[in-house]
């Protein structure tokens, strides 16, 4: 089940790339948003796949919401498509240098933003299978050693800071 997050304020580009994405079936859950501080709350509230984000927002500009999504650690490796109306190459380098995974010139071919998706929902797949691989041991299906010394560090700051007491079996 894939879902997106679609921070975009005008209405007949999102009523267009909805109906695109669901008549291509890629997308099972489309979230929309009209304002950059209404889309970072439904992105914490439903942790979609990939986000749609436009550059010109009415109460803030795309590149500070990429910002604030690169900047919260679990958002750190979500996909970020930029949909934006420069097509200069200096602000195409700095939307890929602040996060964005991708980028799509308005007006854009509905085909290339349905490739765009398939493409960042195929590396985020990998991306999730591969920090499951690396924390769980391949024949047993149990957290390994880097899990367990991951976890075991924020709990032995947690007991520090509060002065509790810690016990390992």
């Amino acid at each position: 089940m894939s879902t997106l997050l679609l921070i975009e304020d005008s209405t007949a580009i999102r009523h267009m790339v909805k109906e695109n994405l669901e008549r291509a079936g890629i997308i099972d859950d489309i979230f929309e948003a009209t304002s950059g501080g209404e889309g970072l709350q439904l992105l914490k509230q439903h942790n979609p796949d990939v986000v749609l984000l436009c550059l010109v927002l009415p109460d803030t500009d795309g590149l500070t919401i990429l910002r604030t999504i690169r900047a919260i650690p679990q958002f750190r490796d979500m996909p970020v498509i930029i949909l934006t109306g420069k097509s200069d190459v200096n602000s195409k380098i700095r939307l890929l240098d602040n996060g964005a995974s991708d980028y799509l010139v308005k007006p854009f071919d509905h085909g290339e933003l349905i490739a765009r998706i398939k493409v960042q929902l195929k590396v985020k797949r990998l991306q999730d299978e591969l920090k499951t691989r690396s924390v769980t041991d391949y024949l047993t299906g149990l957290f390994n050693r880097r899990y367990f010394m991951s976890i075991f560090e924020k709990e032995f700051t947690r007991c520090k800071r509060y002065n509790n007491a810690m016990a390992l079996l």
